[in-house]
């Protein structure tokens, strides 16, 4: 009786380690195939992302170039050098119909506002410029919805200006815009011209940090006036802008989304 209760112990022993060890592996196999779904088809694409070949490798000499001169803190010549080559990081919406030969790098939007059953899709995305002009060709073609701002002049009248998608002005230098731009956890500031032009500047620390304030009638009117498209904006703010150059604030008008 003792032998066959023996023998019964050690066939359930035996029969649990071979259990522990299926799971295991399959464990593993599952591990595996977690990671491997996240690596693009496309090497240098960000994860998640829609992008060809071309606007990956753009994307990947970004990013390795970004991780070297932040820890050499040499980075405005050598990115601006990059930057004539391949073009700036500029943020947009994107529509269903846009083309990634357009130098584009698209994501899902998760705004309910972008998501509505039965009308189109609204993305987000990343193009590589070296000009506002070329997002806004890109935005007549259909294929990309910029961001627009106005600003409140001296003289009365409204501005306005194509911006990134991403946060408003760090501050004004004269009537330059400058951003603090991330890309791959790796930060740098970048200039935009009034004409549309960037540049790569050296980071600098604002007097005084940008505040919300509550928008004049005649921006909110200049705003509203505007032919804005469907789903697109959930509505507008206004902040106070620091000038490096004259050490005043300037005040702008954004319209804003979930993103």
């Amino acid at each position: 009786m003792k032998t066959s209760i023996s023998l019964i112990l050690i066939t359930l022993l035996s029969f649990s380690t071979k259990a522990t060890s299926t799971s295991t592996s399959i464990s593993k196999d599952q591990q595996s195939f977690k990671s491997k779904e996240f690596i693009h088809t496309n090497i240098g694409c960000p994860m998640n992302s829609t992008c060809n070949k071309e606007t990956g490798a753009i994307y990947k000499q970004w990013a390795k170039l970004l991780r070297k001169t932040n820890k050499n803190h040499n980075q405005v010549s050598t990115l601006n050098k990059l930057a004539k080559e391949v073009g700036f990081p500029f943020s947009s919406w994107v529509s269903s119909t846009s083309k990634l030969t357009d130098k584009l790098i698209i994501w899902d939007s998760h705004c309910r506002n972008h998501n509505i059953d039965g009308r189109e899709k609204i993305h987000i995305g990343l193009q590589f410029i070296n000009n506002t002009s070329e997002a806004k060709q890109l935005s007549k073609l259909g294929h990309t919805y910029n961001r627009f701002m106005l600003t409140q002049e001296k003289s009365g009248e409204i501005g306005e200006r194509i911006v990134p998608r991403m946060d408003p002005p760090l501050y004004f230098d004269g009537q330059n815009l400058i951003y603090q731009m991330e890309l791959e956890g790796n930060y740098f500031s970048q200039s935009l011209s009034k004409s549309g032009r960037f540049k790569i500047v050296k980071s600098y620390t604002p007097k005084d940090f940008p505040r919300t304030i509550t928008c004049s009638q005649n921006l909110l009117k200049a705003a509203s006036s505007k032919e804005l498209t469907k789903d697109l904006y959930l509505g507008f703010f206004c902040q106070e802008i620091w000038d490096k150059k004259s050490g005043l604030k300037k005040t702008i008008l954004l319209p804003w989304s979930c993103n």
